[in-house]
């Protein structure tokens, strides 16, 4: 059998120039979570073969859901138990004037039936208590059984009647994250904060979809629970502690105040074949040194094939300090470059 290493990712440090600004300055780090081809040992001996699903599905009932928009949510939601595996479970969330729970967490085939006889005749609200509702779906998946794989999927039109609900959000679904449960989002209207639930399903490591119509939207659907049956690591997460000689460290685009002394961030499941890069800027001070490491960097995951976690760090490369007439002349790496060009988010393909 192959050795269990030829299933973990290869973790690489890149930074755009090869050299740090010895009078102080800006240090752009991408940081590379690159998986291997899914092994044949694998894949012969069945070991893939996915962990029981467990789905919080959080339904906006607002007013602003009413008529097409509901009706595609309703069909989606359909279309996701309906091709639940009988080990899997289910659980429903209504967000109306209040958060109601018609289908607490139970297994699909019998959940099933419940889901579609709870949204037969649902009466919309003016306004939602979205966050409220993810918050109450957290709690049904965390009633669940062990060495299982956890996911909210929240259908909305962005509108939520929670009170400051961007505050923490990001952070909170990170947080959850973490503890093996991950959230997707779905934006089934025109209108509505787009930006809210972008935040929710990139901190909490899943998919955000806006803009498909329902045969797209259940092809997505399709698409991302069977990649479950091919992950290398999941729950990953990424802690970068910076030197004494950084002043602040900021992620790209920013998601902390930038005078953070350190990152912990979230990163979506990896993939057998694919690639999770996360890219962060360093603001450095001024050192004599001939060469300096500016930051630590910690990376955790797990693979459910064995119930393992793995844990690595260590230090940033050695960096030579140079002047900044040297600097200017010196390579860039073209990965970093293209990757700061774009629109700096986390990328999963």
């Amino acid at each position: 059998m192959d050795d269990e290493s030829d299933a973990e990712p290869e973790i690489l440090v890149r930074t755009l120039l090869p050299a740090a600004p010895r009078d102080g300055g800006v240090v752009h780090v991408l940081v590379q979570l690159v998986a291997p081809p899914r092994p044949d040992y694998l894949v012969e001996s069945h070991v893939l073969n996915r962990s029981p699903l467990r789905l919080g599905l959080v339904l906006d009932c607002s007013a602003g859901m009413t008529g097409k928009p509901f009706e595609e949510a309703l069909q989606c939601i359909h279309h996701i138990v309906a091709g639940m595996e009988p080990s899997d479970q289910v659980a429903l969330v209504l967000c109306r004037g209040e958060v109601e729970v018609p289908v607490p967490l139970q297994m699909a085939k019998t959940g099933y039936e419940k889901i579609v006889e709870a949204v037969a005749d649902v009466e919309q609200e003016a306004v939602s208590p979205l966050f409220d509702g993810w918050l109450e779906g957290v709690r049904q998946l965390a009633q669940g059984e062990s060495g299982t794989i956890s996911r909210i999927v929240v259908f909305s039109d962005g509108y939520t009647a929670d009170k400051d609900t961007s505050a923490g959000i990001e952070n909170l679904c990170a947080e959850w994250l973490t503890k093996g449960i991950s959230t997707s989002t779905v934006i089934v209207s025109s209108g509505g904060s787009h930006e809210l639930m972008d935040r929710m399903a990139r901190s909490g490591g899943g998919q955000q979809y806006s803009g498909y119509g329902v045969k797209d939207l259940c092809k997505g659907f399709d698409q991302e629970f069977a990649l479950f049956n091919a992950m290398c690591w999941e729950s990953i997460s990424l802690t970068v502690r910076p030197s004494r000689e950084v002043l602040s460290i900021d992620p790209l685009p920013p998601r902390h105040d930038p005078s953070a002394i350190r990152i912990h961030y979230s990163l979506a499941d990896l993939r057998f074949g694919c690639e999770s890069s996360f890219l962060f800027r360093l603001h450095v001070g001024p050192s004599n040194e001939e060469f300096r490491s500016l930051f630590y960097l910690q990376v955790r995951g797990s693979c459910d094939r064995h119930n393992c976690m793995h844990d690595t760090g260590g230090s940033g490369p050695e960096m030579e300090n140079v002047d900044a007439e040297t600097l200017a002349t010196l390579p860039r790496d073209e990965l970093v470059a293209e990757k700061l060009s774009g629109d700096f988010r986390e990328l999963n393909y």
